[in-house]
């Protein structure tokens, strides 16, 4: 088991994958990032507006960010746009998790306040 995460530990460290997800996912390359994060929390909004299932409401961002990310492999020249296809895949990352953090945190502070106003806490 030591051998198999010293090899993954050497991979991360010999890609610079950190560096990468921080600077391409989440660093200033990645101009759209406040988009999908600004959609994720207007979806984790209407979550509690209609007072969907905070699972449902989180699953279903992420599957549509995922979605999304895909349409726009398709549609669009990702090697122009962002460079490369490597890249675009950070950048694509950054996306996702942006939208289902987002998501996660508006339902998780209305679970937790709607906990505090029945007194389960």
């Amino acid at each position: 088991m030591m051998d198999a995460w010293k090899k993954f530990e050497a991979w991360v460290r010999s890609s610079n994958f950190i560096r990468k997800v921080l600077d391409w996912s989440f660093g200033g390359g990645n101009q759209y990032l406040w988009f999908h994060g600004l959609a994720g929390l207007i979806a984790g909004l209407l979550a509690v507006v209609f007072n969907l299932h905070s699972g449902v409401a989180v699953g279903a961002v992420f599957f549509a960010s995922i979605l999304w990310e895909f349409v726009e492999l398709l549609i669009d020249d990702v090697v122009v746009t962002y460079g490369s296809n490597e890249r675009f895949y950070y950048d694509g990352f950054g996306d996702i998790v942006a939208a289902t953090v987002c998501c996660w945190a508006v339902v998780a502070a209305a679970d937790v306040a709607a906990a505090r106003i029945i007194g389960n806490l």
